[in-house]
């Protein structure tokens, strides 16, 4: 059995440079922490780079399969539950319809807890991020390389909404910035951040969902580029 031990890191340190530290799992081996965050950027405009099945960055740890937990009791004030659990709803939908991950998510009852914290609970809710738009935080099992737990923070110091309004032609260029004025866009950003939870990290493509960066009215991100698919299609 290996012996547990705690480091501790502040948390605007791990969030910007997406860094690593151990803690206790509970049983045998430590838990490696993985904490990966979105970052606002700048004006909303369409993708620059043309798209590529190889612009994808792959994580440490292999997830099997989960059931995660929304916190609708953080949920923005303006934004309906049944909004925003359609929002999360549909960009889980994306990575397991759209990719070879498949169904390794099952969404269970409403939860208490709140993400950032290892406590057994597979936890979505909004909180403090650091100055993020999303945190992601995944904790790997040190020995085993297995997922052991995995949470979602969106930040509760933006604004944010679920009505982005999409053009009648899939894919249309309007669509990429077609979102609310000054707010993120909840899918798009839990598209983005589930990569995480499926061990894809920040390629420099800004055509991926995986891209680091993120407007506000931003769309695009609701959808997976050739290199996001080819991330999860490689690992899964």
């Amino acid at each position: 059995m290996r012996t547990s031990k705690t480091v501790t890191v502040g948390l605007v340190g791990l969030v910007a440079l997406g860094m690593l530290l151990l803690a206790p799992v509970g049983g045998s081996g430590d838990a490696e922490l993985s904490v990966h965050a979105i970052r606002p950027v700048g004006a909303c405009s369409s993708p620059s780079n043309d798209d590529s099945a190889t612009a994808f960055v792959q994580l440490s740890g292999t997830l099997g399969s989960l059931t995660y937990r929304t916190n609708p009791a953080t949920y923005p004030s303006n934004l309906s539950a049944a909004s925003v659990e359609s929002a999360i709803d549909a960009a889980f939908a994306t990575w397991e319809t759209g990719t070879d991950a498949g169904d390794r998510f099952a969404k269970g009852l409403t939860t208490s807890a709140r993400g950032g914290k290892r406590d057994g609970v597979n936890a979505i809710s909004w909180g403090g991020a650091n100055g993020a738009v999303a945190v992601a935080y995944t904790w790997t099992n040190s020995s085993t390389g297995q997922v052991v737990e995995e949470d979602l923070v969106f930040s509760k110091a933006f604004a944010w909404s679920t009505n982005g309004t999409l053009s009648e032609d899939p894919g249309a260029a309007a669509d990429d910035c077609a979102g609310a004025a000054e707010a993120f866009d909840v899918q798009a950003i839990a598209t983005h951040e589930l990569g995480h939870w499926l061990r894809l990290g920040h390629p420099s493509n800004n055509r991926q969902s995986m891209y680091g960066f993120v407007s506000y009215r931003e769309l695009y991100k609701r959808s997976l580029g050739a290199g996001d698919v080819g991330g999860a299609n490689e690992r899964y």
